[in-house]
């Protein structure tokens, strides 16, 4: 009996030995195992143990979202996760771009400087090194720069004579412009012609506004009306 009892005391360790030599590192990554044995001595009695438990780490691998979308000078975030308990983060490709990344935290932050799409190289490490690298594409949209040119049919005018006003407006800028509005005021010593403001502009205390809306990187337009010369 003492030589049972002293297999059943040596056995947990020598189970988790033969384990850990048995299988490879990768099937254990970040598992907790515990194995089991059965067994009958001569006298047919039946015992049972257990090892102890056998935990291997793995590096981690990203999971977070692998697209974002930012806009030039306007600041901007993105939260890098992963598995396997990560304790540093990395990421390349974020030279000129006005953005930066937290080593300890995974965070990406700053404002961006550049349009265009950015690919930028993620991984995280733990104990067991460096993960596999995952790229990230940042849409960056381009700052919108939208110009107005006003012009009028004609250079001289008499008292009863029409005049028409247009305003030619473009977008020269990388972005679309989103909420466009465009204003202008009745010039002094003239009326408005009932009827004649286009694109569904409207008057208010003798000032006229366009909602333009949304105007796309490249994208031109104009707006008019006439006034008769007092």
């Amino acid at each position: 009996m003492k030589l049972i009892h002293r297999i059943q005391t040596l056995l947990p360790g020598l189970l988790a030995i033969a384990l850990s030599m048995a299988l490879p590192a990768s099937s254990w990554a970040n598992i907790t195992n515990i194995a089991s044995v059965a067994y009958n001595d001569l006298a047919n009695n039946t015992y049972t143990g257990i090892s102890n438990s056998v935990s291997i780490t793995t590096p981690p691998t990203i999971t977070s979202a692998l697209t974002a979308t930012a806009d030039v000078g306007v600041a901007f975030s993105y939260q890098m996760a992963a598995t396997n308990s990560p304790t540093g983060f990395a990421a390349s490709g974020l030279s000129g771009t006005g953005l930066t990344v937290n080593s300890t935290t995974g965070l990406i932050s700053g404002t961006p400087t550049v349009g265009g799409p950015l690919s930028v190289s993620l991984s995280a490490s733990n104990a067991a090194g460096a993960g596999p690298s995952a790229t990230l594409v940042i849409t960056v949209r381009g700052a919108a720069s939208i110009t107005l040119n006003k012009v009028a049919d004609v250079s001289t005018a008499k008292s009863g004579n029409t005049v028409t006003f247009t305003i030619n407006y473009q977008n020269n800028g990388a972005g679309s412009a989103a909420n466009v509005v465009i204003t202008d005021a009745i010039p002094a010593g003239s009326s408005l012609v009932n009827g004649t403001i286009s694109n569904g502009g409207s008057i208010t205390a003798g000032t006229i506004t366009w909602n333009v809306g949304t105007v796309a990187a490249g994208a031109s337009g104009s707006v008019s009306f006439k006034v008769t010369v007092n």
